[in-house]
């Protein structure tokens, strides 16, 4: 579904400012780079295509060196190019090791390499996630997680559900909180603003079935929160 990294990538700066300790973000599908290039957008509110076609005005370019200046004082260690459950393991531990982790992303479970010891793709994402909840156990760290959907979901044009988690219902059983970012009006909605639900459809801690409307701008890449429909 839309915008998946950038609400974990907006929590993720959240926690740093409010937590004492680290975020590590584990990045299987983007380059630090571009990671960098989201969270300055989101930081800034400066126009991300515009940005991309070099067309930025003196006065969002200040905006956005501020955001850069601001980023590189967080305690936010971005890692990308490890692939496997072992490996991330192990940068964790050593992270752990130098001082108080506070949070870590994962984006996405499905691009996690087990260990080569199962051959069925629906075992080896089941495997990756009973490690992530193993590590968060033995750590003490919440992990958020991010999950692609089956195509099934995106076809059908409803709202998501735990079976729709891809490749594995290990996913469901293993997370204690699952959240769903639903476009209310579909997948093929281009408007920006993009009208989206954020779904609690699991939570072992609370209340569940909850949906908060918020607005998603695919020019920042930002989330705000988005005032409810006056019931009749």
């Amino acid at each position: 579904s839309l915008g998946k990294t950038s609400l974990a990538l907006e929590a993720a700066m959240q926690v740093e400012k409010s937590a004492a300790g680290q975020v590590i973000i584990f990045s299987l599908e983007m380059s630090k780079e571009a990671l960098i290039r989201r969270m300055v957008s989101q930081h800034s509110g400066v126009n991300s295509t515009l940005w991309r076609m070099n067309m930025l005005d003196q006065e969002a370019r200040r905006k956005q060196e501020a955001a850069l200046n601001q980023l590189v004082g967080m305690n936010i260690v971005l890692v990308d190019g490890l692939f496997s459950a072992s490996a991330m393991h192990a940068e964790v531990r050593k992270r752990r090791v130098e001082g108080e982790v506070a949070l870590v992303v994962v984006d996405y479970l499905q691009l996690m390499r087990g260990s080569g010891r199962v051959q069925h793709r629906a075992h080896e994402v089941g495997e990756s996630s009973r490690f992530i909840k193993q590590a968060a156990q033995e750590f003490g760290i919440p992990f958020l997680v991010i999950s692609q959907l089956n195509r099934e979901y995106a076809k059908a044009g409803r709202r998501p559900e735990l079976y729709d988690l891809k490749e594995s219902g290990d996913i469901e059983y293993d997370a204690n909180t699952v959240l769903f970012l639903h476009p209310e009006m579909g997948m093929e909605d281009k408007s920006d603003p993009l009208a989206m639900q954020v779904i609690v459809a699991k939570n072992r801690e609370g209340e569940r079935d909850v949906e908060a409307p918020m607005w998603f701008y695919r020019t920042t890449q930002r989330f705000r929160e988005r005032a409810p429909e006056p019931t009749q």
